[in-house]
């Protein structure tokens, strides 16, 4: 009866742990493409001040 208790929890340990992995992995994403989508945004801007010049 241990042994299957001891399983059970350390399943739900590495399953939490996944899930919290998968949660930061996800937010790191969504933080890289906010980036991604900021330094295109400043390569039009200066795109466009250099056809105003």
């Amino acid at each position: 009866m241990t042994k299957i208790f001891l399983e059970t929890f350390l399943l739900n340990k590495s399953r939490k742990l996944y899930e919290r992995l998968d949660i930061i992995i996800i937010y790191a994403e969504v933080r890289r493409k906010k980036e991604e989508g900021r330094s295109k945004k400043e390569e039009v801007r200066r795109k466009n001040s250099l056809m105003d010049n």
